[in-house]
């Protein structure tokens, strides 16, 4: 790979995967953002009691685990066995039109970031969407049979997955910009669990033989391997320690050079059932059948506290300050210094995996095909800005009028409100009101300062209701005199024209463009296309004068045409100036990945997930799977040209032929031989049992079929259904 290529990938994937950390926009921290990639258990979580119920939605939580992950703003839930869906996580609604399906059963929770959700599912696929588009990225069969939760990394997605018998396993990162393999590692035997990362290195248990692999995430490179005295069940990782487990006890090893920092043993207390939950300050291990939840200290393992459960329960997940425990139909809140119990929520059924916890909002998957919002009460009320800053008067005009904030009630159920400040200088109207649930009202905020002398002031307009209030700082300016404002913001581009080129399937190209401040100010901008198939790092950015910033683009060839596509990217500054980016984009035929799924006397198949009705139903002789001459055309997009028996006719029944892009392959009914003709010439191949006619329609031995036009096709059985995956150039009408 050319080094400015590399450098435009590496700075795109930076550049798409950072988000900034404001709470105010997205209420996740950093180390949260990407969900659970140490099985930590950690959440960010600032709700309280009360928690009132949002909205319920319809899902079907087949699975005993939780099939969800959320950035705070989005959550993606898996709504069956393989269907995705996106929903906005304060009110349920959904974002795409409608859900996604997937070619197997997923077992294991997605992976998220502000723009990207992943998911796995059985077979081995790994599968990356676009979060607000509601799209496929890319779409990746790994060759594995099973494949853990997804862990997306500082470069990388980084999924474990196992061969049919579980024997063996391996680690796989992935680019989340290509979707292609960029390393893999083997390991014997096999943990379900997703990889632990810390601090740039990545732990893989090999459970049986009780060896730890630490690998540098940036190139897969082994760093070091640590042994455990039994069969290791889990392994966790946060603030600088890897916490392992077996069956009945916990090691702790320094993350930084392995070593050991104690043991202990469970051998009375039954069997540990879940990864440790680690926090600052204690080491959570849940003992299901021991009934028993125990909090140990961090720097030599020593039981704090320990508390009996009074039902199941799944890993324990930690805020700052609390433990928050699922069990069987309640979610219980404690204190992590003490373990008691600070409040809880009953569920309505039972609880499906964990509650999903994100700031004050709670999400709890229940057995009644419902998925359950809860969020704080205290948090109904939130105001469009958390901070005022009125700017600057002087000695002869001392006043201000300011009706720029705007309050909003996110509940479902009128508020009465009182708002005040607390300071003379600074009035707010009105100062008692009602608002309705999902309403909005601006206030009017006046400062006068004729009394005061030049200085900074600083104060809190207070709102308050039943269940909370909320404070928000003001400040302004008094100067003797104005000074002149420096020059504004203004921006400017390295480019306004681009030509990108790309295929479906096929490595995407990618460009970046250069945005600078040239004014004295500081400036805000919006980037954004109206053009689905234009996909873009960022969407908004603060510049500081004289700072450029870097936004990286692709295009979507699935959401492209053929051929040329013309775009535009459009700039808009906080200044009301705007800028235009033309791009065109050339889509050129790629590959098409198609899988056929089919089963012996079931009158139906799928390609590519989409069902289609088979007549007659697909049968068996000896080994083979015979299917319909007629779905073989419509999973190939081929042509087929029919012969009736004749002396001047291929054969003296019937000839069969199909033809895709320059291949044909033919055979005469009741035939066990393929004729195959290439640009390289003729040749026949024989099948392993014969065409035949079945209810009046040809039946023919679809594997020797594929493998004429794809060598490289490849199968799979799984509970009596046969998986066919196929690749080809595409065909361009």
């Amino acid at each position: 790979m050319k080094p400015l290529r590399l450098f435009l990938i590496l700075i795109l994937i930076v550049a798409t995967f950072t988000v900034p950390l404001d709470s105010s926009r997205v209420p996740v921290d950093a180390e949260n953002k990407h969900g659970d990639p140490g099985q930590a258990g950690r959440v960010n979580f600032i709700g309280s009691n009360p928690m009132t119920a949002q909205w319920s939605l319809d899902i079907n939580p087949a699975h005993h685990k939780r099939l969800s992950a959320s950035n705070g703003l989005l959550t993606l839930v898996v709504s069956d066995k393989n269907s995705v869906i996106c929903i906005e996580t304060s009110t349920g609604e959904s974002v795409w039109n409608g859900k996604l399906t997937t070619p197997n059963s997923i077992s294991n929770s997605p992976a998220i970031t502000d723009k990207m959700g992943v998911v796995t599912c059985n077979g081995g696929y790994i599968i990356a969407y676009d979060l607000k588009r509601g799209c496929e990225l890319f779409r990746l069969s790994t060759g594995w049979e099973s494949m853990s939760s997804p862990v997306i990394g500082e470069s990388y997605i980084l999924v474990k997955g196992t061969n049919k018998d579980r024997s063996r396993g391996g680690l796989l990162a992935i680019s989340p910009v290509t979707g292609r393999i960029e390393w893999k590692i083997g390991c014997s035997g096999f943990s379900s669990q997703p990889p632990a990362i810390c601090a740039g290195f990545i732990r893989i248990p090999s459970p049986i033989s009780g060896e730890i692999l630490t690998v540098n995430e940036s190139n897969g490179e082994v760093v070091s391997k640590e042994m455990i005295d039994g069969e290791i069940t889990y392994i966790s990782t946060r603030f600088d320690i890897v916490a392992v487990t077996t069956k009945n006890s916990i090691s702790i090893f320094n993350a930084t050079d392995s070593t050991l920092n104690w043991f202990k043993s469970f051998e009375n207390t039954g069997e540990i059932t879940w990864s440790p939950t680690i926090s600052k300050n204690f080491i959570f291990l849940c003992t299901e059948s021991g009934g028993k939840l125990f909090a140990l200290n961090m720097q030599n393992g020593d039981t704090v506290w320990e508390k009996s459960l009074t039902s199941r329960c799944y890993q324990p997940l930690v805020d700052r300050d609390r433990v928050i425990l699922t069990l069987e139909r309640s979610v219980e809140i404690c204190d992590q210094k003490t373990g008691d119990e600070l409040w809880s929520i009953d569920t309505v059924g039972t609880t499906v995996g964990n509650a999903l916890a994100i700031r004050d909002n709670m999400l709890i998957a229940t057995s009644v095909s419902k998925l359950i919002s809860l969020k704080t009460a205290g948090y109904e009320i939130i105001a469009d800005s958390d901070k005022i800053n009125l700017g600057t008067v002087t000695m002869e005009d001392a006043y201000v009028y300011n009706s720029d904030l705007t309050i909003s009630n996110c509940s479902i159920e009128e508020r009465h409100i009182v708002s005040c400040s607390d300071s003379p200088w600074l009035s707010v109207s009105p100062e008692f009101f009602d608002i309705a649930g999902g309403q909005e009202l601006n206030l009017v905020l006046s400062a006068e300062l004729d009394d005061y002398p030049s200085d900074n002031y600083q104060t809190n307009i207070t709102l308050s209701w039943d269940h909370g209030e909320l404070v928000i700082p003001v400040k302004i300016s008094k100067v003797s005199k104005m000074t002149p404002s420096p020059e504004p913001g203004f921006l400017s581009v390295n480019k306004t024209e681009l030509e990108l080129i790309g295929a479906l399937n096929q490595t995407l190209e990618s460009s970046l463009i250069s945005i600078t401040n040239t004014g004295g100010n500081t400036t805000s901008f919006t980037i954004s296309s109206k053009d689905k198939w234009i996909l873009l790092s960022e969407s908004t950015k603060k510049l500081l004068p004289g700072v450029t910033a870097e936004i990286g683009i692709i295009c979507i060839p699935q959401l492209a045409n053929h051929g040329l596509n013309s775009g535009t990217i459009t700039i808009t500054s906080s200044t009301g100036q705007t800028i235009q980016i033309n791009l065109e984009f050339t889509r050129n035929p790629g590959t098409k990945n198609i899988i056929i799924e089919a089963k012996a006397h079931r009158n139906w198949i799928k390609i590519n997930n989409v069902k289609y009705r088979s007549r007659p139903a697909p049968v068996l002789s000896g080994e083979n799977l015979l299917v319909p001459l007629n779905s073989i055309v419509l999973a190939l997009d081929a042509n087929l040209a029919r012969w009736k028996g004749s002396p001047d006719a291929p054969c003296e029944t019937e000839f069969n032929q199909l033809t895709r892009n320059g291949i044909t392959v033919g055979n005469c009914v009741g035939c066990d031989e393929l004729i195959v003709s290439t640009l390289d010439g003729e040749k026949s191949i024989t099948i392993p049992c014969s065409s035949q006619i079945i209810d009046g329609h040809v039946m023919i031995p679809i594997l020797p079929v594929l493998e004429a036009f794809d060598k490289n096709s490849s199968y799979r059985v799984e509970d009596g259904v046969t998986f066919f995956e196929i690749s080809f150039s595409e065909i361009v009408d």
